[in-house]
């Protein structure tokens, strides 16, 4: 009876610990769901569509791009985090919601490194730093001085209390030891309106979206965080730009996703992003894609720093919120 009783709970064993491989090899075998936490029609959302068409054709499954805004990003951050490690669902996300967010927020729900299994790191997105074109500056040393001259009577603009547009502006700041006073929006594209109207003198937005505006003469671009220059825009200078701190762009998974659909992932958003026309779009919509997609444990690594950069930035900003 033992002998029996032994023998049936090893083979119960040895089953399940040759279905994860089994599994892993058949997937995926249905829709994976990817998560973008901003609403249709966005950058983000944009590029999560572009990604998932050749991405859907290799894995021979669909991508289906699921919108969940709100809450900075934490809504949707905090769904994948809750979600089964099964590889059917994975997140679009960007520096905001994993390298910024958990530190400037106290009560967030999720944590950005333990709750989550990095896939590829894809790309990531110059910032523009913009003023208005009545202001005295051609450069962002003069820029700088100029503050200094006024210290704590020139403004800056953002899209939000601890978004990346306000602490990639602090970067700057603490870097020069500079004052100027924050006057944060509801979004983007009120406070580019904020620049332009000449209500607020500056601020630090991406690229893409600063460059029309620069073109039209209705705002100056004085300087861009170090990249390569994403096709169809122009070269800026990048001297005195903060280089520290990255707006990147990846895919993660919940935790204990199994290691081989990690890997699965890995392989065919790199090949993805080999792709002449999908790296093309997404320069386009303002990405700097990798050169190179590495493995999950680069892509680790870098959040690791990352998280490490951008919190040493807010904590000396002294920029906290709370959830509400």
């Amino acid at each position: 009876m033992k002998t029996s009783f032994v023998r049936a709970i090893l083979l119960a064993v040895s089953s399940i610990a040759l279905a994860a491989p089994v599994a892993a090899a058949d997937y995926p075998t249905k829709p994976i769901r990817m998560v973008v936490t901003y609403p249709p029609g966005g950058g983000m959302d944009v590029m999560a569509r572009m990604i998932a068409a050749p991405l859907s054709k290799r894995l021979k499954e669909q991508i289906v791009v699921d919108n969940r805004p709100g809450a900075s990003g934490m809504i949707g951050s905090e769904y994948v985090a809750r979600s089964a490690p099964d590889g059917y669902t994975v997140i679009l996300a960007p520096a905001d919601t994993h390298s910024i967010n958990p530190h400037v927020y106290t009560n967030i729900r999720y944590d950005a490194i333990r709750d989550f299994e990095p896939v590829a790191f894809l790309g990531s997105f110059p910032m523009a730093l913009v003023v208005n074109p009545k202001i005295e500056a051609k450069s962002v040393a003069d820029f700088t001085r100029l503050v200094a001259s006024r210290q704590g009577k020139m403004s800056y603009a953002s899209w939000g209390i601890g978004s990346s547009s306000h602490v990639a502006m602090q970067v700057l700041l603490l870097n020069s030891k500079l004052e100027m006073l924050h006057v944060p929006f509801t979004g983007a594209a009120p406070a580019v309106t904020g620049v332009i109207s000449g209500s607020v003198d500056s601020m630090m937005v991406t690229l893409p979206t600063a460059e029309p505006h620069h073109q039209s003469g209705k705002i100056r671009i004085l300087g861009v965080t170090p990249t390569r220059r994403p096709a169809g825009l122009a070269t800026y200078p990048s001297e005195g730009m903060p280089t520290e701190n990255s707006l990147w762009m990846g895919v993660l998974a919940p935790a204990k996703t199994p290691r081989e659909i990690v890997n699965r992932l890995n392989a065919q958003l790199a090949a993805s992003m080999r792709e002449p026309e999908l790296r093309s779009a997404l320069e386009k919509a303002g990405l700097e894609p990798a050169s190179k997609v590495g493995s999950p444990d680069d892509f680790r690594r870098f959040l690791t720093s990352q998280s490490d950069s951008w919190g040493r930035t807010i904590r000396a900003a002294g920029i906290k919120m709370e959830l509400k």
